[in-house]
């Protein structure tokens, strides 16, 4: 919706005066700069198939636990 729309909306719905704050969210480019964190903290990345090997692990013994037994039988 338009900005103009969203300041009309916004003089019967107030509520959508709010949407004005974010509308940049949609409009802009987003520029993502992680200099400054890899710079205080370091370069510690997980590799994406490390990651998602262990997250499907976790997922499977966590739902292993969660498995009643009976309803393994």
């Amino acid at each position: 919706m338009p900005d103009g729309w969203l300041h009309l909306l916004g003089l019967v719905k107030p509520a959508m005066r709010e949407y004005l704050h974010t509308l940049y969210q949609f409009t802009d480019r987003w520029v993502v700069d992680d200099t400054k964190f890899r710079t205080a903290f370091g370069d510690h990345t997980t590799p994406l198939d490390d990651a998602l090997a262990a997250t499907l692990r976790w997922y499977r013994d966590t739902a292993e636990l969660a498995t009643p037994a009976a309803a393994t039988r």
